[in-house]
C-alpha cells in the first residue's frame, strides 16, 4: 500500500513539474531570425519544394521577412504619452500619422516587388501566390488571436 501511495505521489510530482516547464517552453521569445527561419521552413513544406529548392527560398524568404520587419519597427507610430490619453488627436498628428502610413506602405510595397523578382528565380508565380496568400492567412490569424485577447482576457471563447 506504500509503494502505490509512493508511485502517486511521484507520479503526480513529475506531472506538475513537466506542466511548469511546458509553460515555460510557450513561454519562450523567438529572435526575430528565429521566427523568419521558421516562417520559411513551415512555407517551404507547406510550398511542397524539393530540398534543393528549399535551400534556395529559405535564405531569400529569411531576408525578405527580416526586412518587412525593419520597415515595419521604422515606421510603427509612436505611442502617445499617459497625459494625451483619452484626448483627441490635433490635425497636426492625425496628419503625421496618415504620412507616416503612406511612407510605411510604400516602403512595404518596394520590398515586396524587389523579393518579387528574387522569388521568381526559385519559384513559379503560382506558388509565389499561394506564399502571399498563406502570409495573409497567418497574418489573419493572428490578429483574431489578438482580438481574442484584448475582448476575451480570460481566454475562454464566447459564443
Amino acid at each position: 500500500m506504500k509503494k502505490m501511495i509512493l508511485s502517486a505521489v511521484v507520479l503526480l510530482a513529475s506531472g506538475f513539474i513537466y506542466a511548469v516547464s511546458a509553460q515555460e517552453v510557450q513561454k519562450q521569445e523567438f529572435t526575430p531570425e528565429q521566427k523568419a527561419e521558421f516562417k520559411a521552413q513551415r512555407l517551404a513544406n507547406s510550398l511542397l519544394l524539393s530540398d534543393e529548392t528549399a535551400q534556395k527560398f529559405i535564405p531569400v524568404y529569411k531576408a525578405y521577412k527580416l526586412e518587412l520587419n525593419a520597415a515595419n519597427e521604422k515606421y510603427r507610430p509612436a505611442k502617445r504619452g499617459e497625459e494625451m490619453k483619452g484626448k483627441p488627436m490635433t490635425d497636426k498628428e492625425v496628419d503625421a500619422f496618415i504620412r507616416n502610413g503612406f511612407a510605411k506602405s510604400k516602403a512595404i510595397l518596394d520590398i515586396r516587388i524587389a523579393y518579387y523578382d528574387k522569388f521568381l528565380k526559385i519559384l513559379t508565380p503560382k506558388q509565389i501566390k499561394k506564399m502571399y496568400e498563406e502570409e495573409k492567412h497567418a497574418a489573419d490569424n493572428a490578429a483574431h488571436k489578438r482580438w481574442e485577447k484584448r475582448h476575451n482576457p480570460d481566454g475562454h471563447h464566447r459564443q
